[in-house]
């Protein structure tokens, strides 16, 4: 263990390891925390503020992370909840207003999904509400110039609420004199018994663009089923979204600040290819997207602040 890292794990310890529920780990080479209280149990890694576990008690478990992640520095989890952030997907794919914001050149496009998930949160506060609720707080905050494709003042947030259900918000506070404009995910990773047996709810009639098929529009007809690969955004989809298989309890997701919603599974082929992926997890996982991506890409004027909220919550 690098020295750095059991420095960090101390200076934890001492900060919340009294708390109540509350245990500071180590999963190789990265530091997270585990909460444990009367309603549920809930890991969150300092690494990208990324939740990789949360199960109400009585109940399944409500987010699915792969048992092939491999816990490095620089490389975020494949599962949980990854905060995609200040563009979502192929950087080439968001709008030119997010490409703007970011700079770059055609010969050093960024990476997919942002810079984020691979940077090293604070762990601010961790609250005990009374024994059925937990608040953690994690921050980034980017100063002026500080980061190669973001060069604008900005603070980053993220509080998990740990209770009878999960509720994550991702506020982004923009601390610069200019406008800015980006997109954003929680990018949820849900299990399933059968991913060809699930169904999803709250979909139907939503126009969606099919990134298998050129990006181009479509119209959901009923509720979406699953039978290849699928890699969607939704746009004015329902509240909630619900994931639902026969004989199984459904997860149901609220969500505020957020007008798109993205739905993938890689299915057979993909899986084959996919780091920290097993090639047969597709068949356990589905992700729900809570974003805002192409057309609802945020625009976020100077000193103003925007919240992106998902609760999470699974059926007795």
């Amino acid at each position: 263990m690098a020295v750095e890292t059991g420095q960090q794990m101390q200076q934890l310890y001492q900060q919340f390891g009294e708390l109540p529920g509350v245990v500071i780990e180590l999963h190789k080479a990265l530091l997270a925390v585990h909460i444990h209280n009367e309603a549920a149990t809930a890991t969150v890694f300092l690494q990208g503020a990324q939740l990789s576990q949360y199960q109400a008690k009585g109940r399944p478990a409500s987010i699915w992370c792969s048992d092939s992640c491999d816990y490095k520095a620089g490389s975020p989890l494949r599962g949980g909840i990854p905060i995609c952030w200040p563009w979502f997907g192929d950087f080439n794919r968001n709008p030119t207003t997010v490409q703007a914001s970011v700079p770059h050149t055609q010969d050093q496009v960024p990476s997919a999904h942002g810079f984020v998930r691979n940077q090293d949160w604070l762990l601010e506060d961790i609250k005990a509400v009374d024994d059925n609720c937990t608040i953690l707080t994690l921050s980034l905050a980017i100063a002026a110039g500080e980061h190669t494709h973001w060069p604008h003042a900005t603070r980053l947030e993220a509080v998990f609420t740990i209770s009878t259900h999960l509720t994550i918000t991702f506020s982004v506070h923009n601390l610069s004199e200019q406008t800015v404009h980006f997109t954003n995910a929680l990018h949820t990773y849900l299990p399933v018994a059968d991913i060809s047996q699930t169904q999803v709810t709250g979909l139907a009639n939503c126009r969606y663009l099919d990134c298998l098929d050129d990006w181009r529009e479509h119209h959901q007809k009923g509720d979406l089923l699953f039978n290849g690969e699928t890699d969607r955004i939704y746009y004015d989809a329902a509240d909630p979204i619900i994931v639902k298989e026969d004989d199984k309890p459904s997860i149901k997701l609220h969500s505020s600040g957020s007008k798109s919603t993205v739905v993938w599974n890689p299915w057979i082929d993909k899986a084959e290819r996919l780091s920290q992926f097993d090639s047969q997890d597709y068949l356990s996982m589905l992700c729900i997207e809570t974003a805002n991506i192409g057309e609802d890409a945020v625009e976020l004027a100077p000193q103003q602040r925007h919240q992106l909220t998902v609760t999470i919550s699974t059926a007795l």
